[in-house]
């Protein structure tokens, strides 16, 4: 993920704090992935249990 929030130091924190969450990764987004990948993402959503 292009995001500076969203890089592997960050992601390790965030997957430390909520162990039980999923990622969904979006390499090629910025810090708008709705506007950028849209379609994806609803996809990522929809696949939530």
């Amino acid at each position: 993920m292009k995001e500076i929030t969203f890089r592997e130091k960050e992601r390790a924190r965030w997957a430390e704090t909520f162990p039980d969450a999923g990622i969904a990764r979006f390499p090629d987004v910025g810090h708008f992935v709705a506007d950028e990948a849209g379609e994806e993402l609803i996809r990522e959503m929809e696949s939530i249990e």
